[in-house]
């Protein structure tokens, strides 16, 4: 299991090589001042805190954080008893250390005592025997907003009698995993989420909301899903027939349409037909079946749709492109529950769930008379709307779905296990994007990404959303790409821009870019970066599409030497 961001409040190397162990990105910090300014900017999920600074310097680091910064949980990481010769203890040589206690009544979240085995390999167990990582585990789940003990239904902390904090109503089985409150608890009353673990014991990010959606690949755990969800279930559930979905092209409605299917006919047929694909005369024999000998070339009788969906469910995809004398005759179907075939005189009962879709405004059609008035009243019992990625309901899915298509790509399958992540620039970028496209388009842009990308992550420089950019390129491929967005160029920009931003303050620059003072030191030498030629000719800025890369963006680290 990892976190995104931690920040080593420490000089102990062996603290800072735990870190990295855990998180994305670590950052280092050698007093409270130099913490204080990267919790800030960076924003963390945790804070490594080395015991010799002393519950007292906690203390202060929680007066001094702002808002946002000030409960970022904090682990102290206690010292190697065993390397204190106890006749010196207390000394000024050793001077006596806080206990655990101590630690955790100021605010610490916890505490690891640090141990030696008998190899002489260092390791760290937590008060009451916890490891990190189901430090890491608790925390992963209380930042989820529907978990028990998260901050939106915070746990309720007892003290002791001797005065130590105790744990809320919840615990953890030996192998990590939560589990569940007693009943009445307050955290049962919250909604769950699907997390599970892999077999190395990593949290799995969740993809899906529920078990539904997950049984036909309907990522997104935003508003917007949750609410498509709910009236899926609602009119899953009931008797309605015909069931209309609308939604913009790539928003997920034949998703939505199986979704009712697994419930509705989970042992039946799932049959599908695109109206706009199909001229009126073919549309008609698709989906009515046509006698031998009813018009030229029908040389056997066909079985139609409608009678081959048997008792499961048809969708008429893109029903607002179906030709009007088309649509009456399906309006009679809808009210009569009865079709013949094309030339044939036997009325054939439809048993079948019939679901329409459409992404245009049926409504706005009706009135420029390209789709019937009665056939949209008769439709638009209880519409399912599936939001488009670019409204606020649905944008925090963009980040999910750009993981979900990363993991599940099959476009380049000698790239499966070496593309693991995109980097936070790439995402922030496929964040600010409309999507007209929508999930289809994110979709593309993923795939073209992974071909395009060379390292263990996607980056900024893979990111092609307009194709057209992407042919420019395409006819030198990977040649083209080093010379336009080789390595250096891009890092020397990117701490140009951070120390700009930052007003060339180097402590904050470097925690902006992931990386030590010594390091951004090393690296203004190496590209002969200079305060006052840098400003009097700045860089060209990273741009996708029309919009640009902001300087705040800049979270993902330099790569160090």
């Amino acid at each position: 299991m990892s976190l995104r961001r931690i920040v080593v409040l420490s000089k102990d190397p062996e603290i800072q090589q735990l870190a990295q162990q855990y998180a994305r990105e670590v950052f280092g910090a050698d007093n409270l001042d130099d913490a204080l300014d990267i919790v800030q900017t960076v924003n963390p999920d945790l804070m490594l805190f080395d015991h010799r600074f002393g519950p007292s310097h906690i203390h202060e680091f929680r007066d001094k954080a702002d808002n946002n910064s000030i409960n970022v949980p904090i682990v102290v990481v206690g010292g190697d008893d065993n390397n204190i010769d106890p006749a010196t203890l207390g000394s000024k040589q050793n001077p006596p250390l806080a206990g655990s206690t101590e630690f955790i009544q100021t605010g610490a979240y916890d505490y690891l005592k640090q141990g030696r085995h008998t190899n002489g390999v260092f390791y760290y167990a937590a008060s009451g025997g916890a490891q990190l990582e189901q430090i890491i585990n608790r925390i992963n789940i209380k930042s989820d907003p529907a978990t028990p003990g998260s901050d939106h239904n915070p746990p309720s902390f007892d003290y002791a009698q001797d005065g130590e904090l105790v744990e809320p109503s919840f615990d953890y089985a030996q192998d990590g995993e939560l589990v569940e409150p007693l009943a009445g608890s307050h955290s049962e009353q919250s909604t769950k989420h699907s997390f599970d673990f892999a077999q190395d014991g990593e949290l799995v990010e969740p993809f899906f909301a529920e078990e539904l959606a997950g049984s036909v690949s309907m990522v997104g755990c935003s508003k917007a899903i949750l609410n498509t969800l709910k009236m899926i279930k609602l009119v899953a559930a009931s008797r309605c027939n015909p069931i209309l979905i609308v939604g913009e092209t790539g928003t997920g409605k034949e998703l939505a349409a199986k979704a009712i299917h697994t419930l509705r006919h989970p042992n039946e047929r799932f049959v599908a037909v695109n109206c706009a694909a199909l001229t009126a005369n073919l549309l008609e024999s698709e989906l009515f079946g046509h006698v031998k000998g009813s018009f030229t070339g029908a040389d056997r009788e066909k079985t139609g749709l409608m009678e081959l969906a048997q008792s499961g469910t048809l969708l008429l995809d893109e029903i607002s492109e179906m030709p009007i004398d088309l649509q009456a005759k399906l309006l009679r179907v809808l009210q009569e529950k009865t079709f013949r075939k094309v030339g044939g005189i036997k009325n054939i009962t439809c048993s079948a769930t019939i679901i329409a879709s459409s992404n245009r405004n049926l409504k706005n059609e009706v009135q420029a008379n390209r789709f019937r008035r009665d056939l949209y009243y008769r439709l638009n019992i209880s519409p399912i709307t599936l939001a488009p990625l670019r409204s606020q309901e649905r944008r925090q899915d963009i980040r999910l779905l750009a993981k979900y298509f990363l993991k599940t790509s099959t476009i380049c399958p000698e790239k499966c296990d070496k593309i693991v992540s995109l980097t936070e620039l790439a995402i922030e970028a496929l964040e600010r994007h409309d999507w007209p496209g929508n999930v289809r388009e994110l979709s593309n842009v993923i795939e073209r990404a992974i071909l395009l990308e060379t390292t263990d992550k996607i980056g900024l420089n893979a990111i092609y959303i307009d194709p057209t950019e992407w042919s420019e390129v395409s006819q030198g491929l990977t040649p083209g790409l080093i010379k336009d967005f080789s390595l250096a160029k891009a890092e020397r920009e990117l701490i140009a821009m951070a120390l700009q931003k930052t007003g060339w303050q180097k402590t904050r620059a470097a925690a902006l870019l992931g990386i030590t003072r010594a390091t951004l030191y090393a690296k203004v030498k190496q590209y002969n970066i200079e305060k006052d030629s840098y400003n009097a000719n700045p860089p060209r800025r990273i741009k996708q599409e029309q919009n640009e890369v902001p300087a705040s963006s800049l979270s993902q680290p330099v790569a160090t030497p």
